[in-house]
């Protein structure tokens, strides 16, 4: 908390169970997209906006003034309560999944079928994220903003921002909500990996034909 000039009262804990449940709700999300779940996601995000907007509101009206710490609970409450929403419908997804195994009369309706090997690409999954964590750029604008001085933080920041725009324009990116989906569900449905392959490999050709002229290009 001394390294991050925060008070020692309210705000602390706050902080830390805001990142908490942040992250997990960020997980659920991901959790989802992957279940093909967009509608639930998008009802949960529209929940957790909703009541976050209450809160304030009925914060305001009730209680003012609105200080950090206050504010940051009612963001908490709010995000707690998506990530409920997001953890009720993928527990119905699969639900709805194992009964459809079941009806279908395969031999083994439990679902997932390999318990073990789904905890083993969970753990190697969140292994990876946690070595990827600190290179992320909220990360390294983080720990910029305690060790440099601000004219260096307001230069790192500016350049990350410009990074970031850079990147959006990517084609893997622009594309990445429309043909996500569409790569999955084809292969949920075909069980093709090999044309799936073939489907990220032209995403990504097409990055190295945006990039390649634009490095050559800054080189020159």
């Amino acid at each position: 908390a001394s390294w991050f000039k925060l008070p020692p009262s309210g705000l602390t804990p706050a902080v830390l169970l805001y990142a908490l449940i942040h992250a997990f709700m960020l997980f659920q999300g991901i959790v989802m997209q992957s279940l093909m779940l967009q509608a639930g996601l998008r009802d949960a995000t529209t929940a957790t906006w909703l009541l976050r907007i209450l809160l304030l509101v009925g914060a305001l009206l009730l209680d003012p003034p609105l200080d950090v710490v206050k504010a940051l609970w009612l963001t908490l409450i709010s995000e707690l309560v998506g990530w409920l929403w997001m953890a009720v419908a993928i527990a119905r997804h699969l639900r709805r999944l194992r009964r459809d195994a079941s009806a279908a009369g395969e031999p083994d309706a439990n679902w997932p079928r390999a318990p073990r090997e789904v905890a083993r690409f969970a753990w190697h999954n969140f292994l990876l994220g946690q070595i990827n964590y600190p290179s992320q750029p909220r990360v390294q604008q983080l720990v910029a903003a305690v060790f440099l001085p601000p004219a260096l933080v307001a230069a790192y920041g500016f350049f990350r921002n410009v990074n970031e725009q850079l990147r959006a324009y990517m084609p893997v990116h622009l594309m990445k909500n429309l043909a996500e989906p569409v790569m999955i569900g084809q292969y949920l449905h075909s069980g093709d990996f090999a044309r799936l392959n073939a489907m990220s490999t032209v995403l990504l050709k097409l990055n190295l034909l945006l990039i390649a002229p634009l490095c050559a290009w800054l080189w020159v």
